[in-house]
């Protein structure tokens, strides 16, 4: 039996679209390092000494390089024309 949900409000008031979900992430948080010295209060960071397995930044701008060659190659399939 496979389960009938109800269909997703189009515009109309953010908390209702909220109500059924989301269909992807709305905020991306990447932590680049660990190897912070401050202790803001804000922060949920458990930070203090660079972490070994911490990619470089040649890794770190490769991820990018990758998430941007991405978007664009979906970008197409996003676009209503």
């Amino acid at each position: 039996m496979t389960a009938v949900l109800p269909e997703r409000p189009v515009g109309g008031r953010l908390i209702d679209q909220f109500e059924h979900g989301l269909d992807a992430p709305i905020c991306l948080t990447w932590e680049l390092t660990y190897a912070c010295n401050l202790a803001c209060v804000h922060c949920l960071s458990s930070s203090g000494r660079r972490d070994p397995r911490e990619l470089t930044t040649a890794e770190a701008k490769a991820v990018l390089d990758e998430l941007v060659s991405v978007e664009q190659a979906l970008r197409p399939l996003r676009r209503a024309s």
